[in-house]
């Protein structure tokens, strides 16, 4: 399934989901869209994503009305989803930390699974089921967040580069 371009998004009947970064913690910690590499397209998908040290990821759900998503870590820690927008047809939300001990931790290699070697390609790191109105099921997605060189292993692609919390976003006026 190599592809000599990225994908940033997957999506079925009824959502997309798209993986972010962020470094820091303050609201210029957004880093945008990274890629993400299909293990497996049948039902479930799996999905391979580059996550480099320091960093935290945050999934973007748009989900259409009457659908949801939830989701788990590998040791079965219940991720958060928040709404972030609504919309008259669809929803975004935010998958940006999951519960532990009665806390809610970032999601990054540090706090959940993270792949560095082709031998840890069949693991997960979180797990997402998605569902109709009624408990209808419509898909599972299996998030494996992987080093970069792992990703660029699999994938003959350059993984995205470092940034740091300097160079986030600092009030100046946009074009």
């Amino acid at each position: 399934m190599n592809s000599s371009q990225p994908a940033f998004s997957l999506a079925g009947k009824g959502w997309q989901l798209s993986f972010q970064r962020r470094v820091g913690g303050d609201v210029s910690a957004n880093r945008g869209a990274i890629p993400c590499h299909l293990l497996s397209d049948s039902q479930p998908f799996r999905v391979l994503v580059p996550l480099r040290e320091g960093e935290d990821i945050w999934l973007a759900w748009m989900l259409e009305k009457g659908i949801k998503s939830t989701g788990v870590t590998s040791h079965g820690e219940p991720v958060r989803l928040t709404r972030v927008v609504e919309l008259t047809a669809a929803n975004l939300f935010a998958a940006d930390a999951f519960e532990r001990a009665g806390h809610h931790l970032p999601i990054n290699g540090t706090t959940v699974f993270l792949a560095a070697t082709q031998a840890e390609l069949s693991g997960d790191s979180l797990v997402f089921q998605v569902e109709a109105e009624g408990a209808v099921h419509i898909h599972d997605v299996r998030i494996l967040l992987g080093t970069p060189s792992l990703y660029e292993k699999v994938t003959g692609l350059r993984a995205p580069g470092a940034t740091t919390a300097s160079q986030g976003y600092g009030g100046w006026r946009l074009p």
